[in-house]
Order: structure tokens, then sequence, then C-alpha cells
């Protein structure tokens, strides 16, 4: 540092001899970084090391001074490292289990069913478990249901259909209705999931 500010000061400078030194640069109360108070001498010694410092810069990336320098051993290769792509998934790929084996559980339970009893039973169950986690049920509104298309098959009809399961909240659906039918039949309810091979999926 007293070398950087030594040649800080002699960057415009007159001839030594032309300027009284005390006129220059007034040594009273001048100390070093150490806290030394600094002479005439020893101010002018740390200039002229600025200045050689300085000068020698431009010398410090010559070819010369490269190639005397030591030459760098070769670092032995690295092996390459294998991405663990399971990490981003790791939550998912957790909940997905747990998911499957609630649902291995419940189809055992239900292939174990035997009765009329013993369904009621477990509808009655499960009903009760889905309360539990979503809440009381919401009290029912109109559905205004109408249908907007019908498509003709052999042995059944498509109609397409749009409801509010709640006010101003439209769903909808297609009703596949079997031809020649009397009285009521049984219904099966098919929503719409995230499979990859959507409607078709399960």
């Amino acid at each position: 540092m007293d070398a950087l500010v030594g040649a800080a000061l002699l960057t415009n400078y007159k001839p030594l001899s032309a300027v009284p030194l005390s006129r220059l640069i007034p040594m009273n109360n001048i100390k070093s970084s150490s806290g030394a108070e600094l002479t005439r001498r020893s101010l002018l010694q740390q200039a002229g090391l600025g200045l050689l410092g300085a000068a020698a810069l431009p010398f410090a990336g010559s070819p010369q001074l490269q190639a005397a320098a030591p030459a760098r051993q070769p670092t032995a290769p690295q092996p390459e490292l294998v991405p663990l792509n399971r990490f981003p998934r790791m939550m998912q790929e957790y909940f997905g289990k747990r998911m499957i084996e609630q649902e291995n559980a419940a189809e055992a339970v239900i292939a174990g069913l035997r009765t009329r009893g013993q369904a009621e039973a477990h509808v009655r169950e499960t009903t009760k478990k889905v309360k539990q986690c979503f809440g009381a049920l919401p009290e029912k509104t109109p559905l205004n249901a109408r249908v907007t298309g019908v498509v003709d098959r052999d042995s059944y009809t498509i109609e397409n259909v749009i409801f509010e399961s709640r006010p101003n909240f439209p769903v909808t659906g297609n009703l596949y209705l079997p031809k020649n039918r009397k009285g009521p039949t049984p219904a099966v309810v098919g929503v719409c999931g995230h499979a990859l091979n959507g409607k078709a999926g399960g």
C-alpha cells in the first residue's frame, strides 16, 4: 500500500532539483500503514519500489516468463456423474405408492362382500369417511340440465348433456341410454381422470 501511495504522489512531479522536497511533500506527521513515521529516505524508497512494480506489470504475461514457469501437471479425468432422475419425482412416487396401497385394500374389501347387507354397510362406512374428509355435503340446488345433442347407435343412444353441479358452475357429460328399456335401469358413472389414454383409462 505504501508503494502505491508513493507512486501516486510522483505521477505528476517536477524535477527534485527544481522543487525542494520539503515543499513537494510536507513530512510533518506522515506515517506508514504500520504506524511508524516516514522519513524522506524511506518515502523515496517506497516510491521507487512502487514505480518499479508498475513498470514490471506489462512483462508479467510475457511468453518468456510463462515459458520459465513450471508446467502444470495434467489432472486425471473425472468420472461422469449420472443424474439421479428419481429425486424430482420422489414426493409424487411416495404418494402414488400410498394411493395404490389404499386402492388395493379397498378392492380386497369389495371382493369380500357376499350379501346385500354387507354391501349396504360398506356404502354407509365409505360415505361416513368421505364426509369426514370433505365435511358436510352442500345443499342441493337445481341442476338445470339440458341436452345439447344426440348420437344414435344400434342398441343405445348417446345424449350430450350439460348441467349445473352448483349454481352457475356448468358440467358437461355424455349419457349412454340403452334402447327398448323398461322401467329404471342401473347406471354407471365414469369420471374423467388423468390417465394417459384419457376417457379410455379404466
